[in-house]
């Protein structure tokens, strides 16, 4: 780490990584540059994936906007309106909430206090839970236990809807058992 005109610097080109994770399909490596500097409120990491590799099998943000910038090579990014491949230079801007999970925004706008988080993984081997914890309510998401998009997104919206009070049978007839 140096300084600039008085204040901490990181490269960003750097092979001074902070974290890594090599499972199948999700092989990446990460520098979290705006803890490196000091910030407090702009979360910027670094990622570099192989060819054909995912960071995550959702990205979510509930609380921020996230920018994503490709600095080399291509990426393909899925969205509502179908996947793009976005080449070096692109730029593009992610609102934060549960938009990807296809949820109405009604429903979206009421889950404002629930935190969503991603662990690797339950030593009971659940995929999922709605966990209200005094003051906090979240959903917690383990990674090992969701091989693929499909199951992320059918165990969020089953936690999703332990929130909103439904139980295990009211789910499994929804599909989301």
């Amino acid at each position: 780490m140096r300084r600039y005109l008085g204040q901490m610097t990181a490269n960003v080109f750097d092979e001074d990584w902070d974290a890594q994770q090599s499972q199948p399909g999700f092989t990446w490596k990460r520098m979290r540059v705006g803890a490196r500097l000091g910030a407090d409120g702009l979360g910027l990491s670094v990622y570099e994936l192989p060819p054909g590799q995912r960071a995550f099998p959702y990205h979510l943000h509930h609380a921020n906007e996230e920018l994503l910038v490709v600095l080399e090579g291509s990426l393909n990014v899925r969205g509502e309106s179908g996947e793009e491949t976005l080449r070096r230079g692109d730029a593009v801007l992610f609102s934060f909430g549960f938009d990807a999970f296809g949820l109405p925004a009604e429903m979206a706008a009421q889950l404002g206090a629930v935190a969503v988080v991603v662990e690797d993984s339950h030593p009971d081997g659940l995929m999922g839970i709605y966990d209200p914890v005094g003051g906090l309510q979240r959903i917690v998401i383990f990674r090992d236990a969701n091989p693929n998009e499909d199951e992320v997104r059918r165990t969020v919206l089953h936690e999703v809807g332990h929130f909103f009070g439904m139980d295990e049978e009211e789910l499994r007839d929804l599909g989301y058992g």
